[in-house]
């Protein structure tokens, strides 16, 4: 029997972990009392504070085992073009005029903030290039999530996991230090939607997606490819148009 996670099972846990924080959005719409709703809410929302981390893991573990780096790169710009349209849905509806789409058309989903990151792991790894020139084009390249799901943090801990490969204490400790800083970096920046206590302890949870990644084995497990690419975005449309049914619109 084989011992500890492979990349396979742990990318699963990433994906339910996705699948119940994305259900969030459908289960606030449910006439569910308020407050047991706002519990199993905050819970979804922990939950799904597993998915980053271990997706920035495996971008990162990406980058040594593949063969043709730009195709992965490609790979990966590709599907977040094509997750977009659903994540639009998924996030913002279908938009009331022009106006409206363009408020939120700069909203990217998290598939381009993991591509900027193996784009930023690349340069950083680029032999030739003078490091200054490299520390300015992975904080242009950080710089370019802004928007973005995860944005800036998920290039970080991309570059943090590959840094540190082999050594899971220096990965824990630079993604843990990372998460500390992004989470006073939102406080300062106001960039939480109710800064409090409980605000930042859901922010936290992050650190717990080390527990499963702390089991992994080095093993693929079952080959997926593309499984995790076409998954995203068609659970995200099936979301938005059950989202869509509900409001009646």
């Amino acid at each position: 029997m084989e011992r500890g996670l492979n990349a396979f099972r742990l990318k699963s846990i990433a994906v339910i972990a996705m699948v119940i924080n994305h259900f969030a959005h459908v289960f606030v719409l449910l006439p569910v009392d308020r407050e047991v709703m706002n519990v199993l809410l905050t819970v979804m929302n922990a939950v799904g504070k597993l998915t980053i981390p271990i997706m920035c893991f495996f971008v990162a573990e990406g980058y040594y085992h593949t063969r043709n780096l730009k195709k992965y790169l490609a790979r990966m710009f590709i599907f977040a073009a094509v997750s977009q349209i659903p994540f639009y849905l998924f996030e913002h509806g279908i938009p009331s005029g022009i106006d409206d789409l363009m408020n939120n058309i700069t909203h990217l989903n998290v598939i381009y903030s993991l591509a900027m990151g193996l784009l930023a792991l690349t340069i950083w790894k680029s032999e030739g290039l003078p490091v200054l020139l490299k520390i300015l084009l992975v904080a242009a390249a950080a710089f370019l999530t802004k928007t973005a799901d995860w944005r800036i943090f998920a290039v970080l801990w991309i570059i943090a996991f590959a840094e540190s490969r082999g050594d899971f204490k220096k990965q824990a400790a630079a993604f843990t230090v990372l998460a500390a800083v992004r989470v006073c970096v939102y406080y300062v920046m106001g960039a939480m939607p109710a800064v409090s206590i409980k605000t930042v302890i859901l922010q936290s949870c992050t650190v717990f997606a080390l527990i499963p990644l702390y089991f992994y084995n080095g093993r693929l497990g079952r080959k997926t490819k593309y499984g995790f690419y076409i998954f995203y975005p068609a659970h995200l449309l099936v979301f938005a148009v059950i989202i869509l049914l509900i409001q009646g619109v």
